[in-house]
């Protein structure tokens, strides 16, 4: 009888085991995500200031913004031909 009872906790634990497992990885994942969101956004708020700095003239502001974009073109092909296909810069 005692087998029989322990046999059922031990399947309990090794599901119990098996789900705690899966929650935890899931879990790395959305922090993982969050930190890679939270940087990125940190970016798009550093540009937004420097976008809108008011010592700036606006000719400067346009040629930063290219400059900007061309360092990003160049680090998209620079990421595909390493073959990382990411359509995120």
């Amino acid at each position: 009888m005692w087998d029989m009872i322990y046999g059922v906790h031990w399947e309990v634990d090794a599901v119990n085991g098996a789900v705690a497992l899966f929650l935890l990885v899931s879990l790395l994942a959305a922090m993982n995500q969050s930190r890679r969101l939270s940087k990125r956004i940190g970016v798009l708020q550093k540009e937004l200031n420097v976008m809108t700095d008011c010592s700036m003239g606006m000719g400067d502001k346009l040629i930063l913004l290219e400059a900007k974009f061309r360092q990003g073109g160049a680090m998209a092909v620079k990421k595909v031909s390493e073959g990382h296909h990411s359509a995120s810069v």
